[in-house]
């Protein structure tokens, strides 16, 4: 909510930082709460979900990526052991 009021005032790019959990609180911050892009680190770095998996889950939700979202998925993947 704090999010779409502030971007609803003023005209600086909006990035939403930090308290998703699962990917449906992707989308909220880009659609609900209007935000021009999306920061976490703690899903990532813990492993509770990949980029790949985010930017594959918002570009089917029809939200506006970067295109090479398929590049991420090398490294999402396990690494086999030499």
């Amino acid at each position: 909510k704090l999010l779409r009021e502030a971007s609803n005032v003023i005209s600086i790019p909006i990035i939403a930082s930090g308290g998703v959990g699962k990917l449906s609180h992707f989308k909220e911050g880009a659609v609900e709460g209007k935000a021009d892009a999306l920061l976490a680190a703690s899903v990532f770095h813990f492993g509770e979900l990949s980029i790949y998996d985010v930017k594959e889950y918002l570009f089917n939700q029809g939200i506006n990526v970067r295109n090479n979202y398929e590049k991420w998925n090398q490294w999402s993947l396990p690494q086999e052991s030499p």
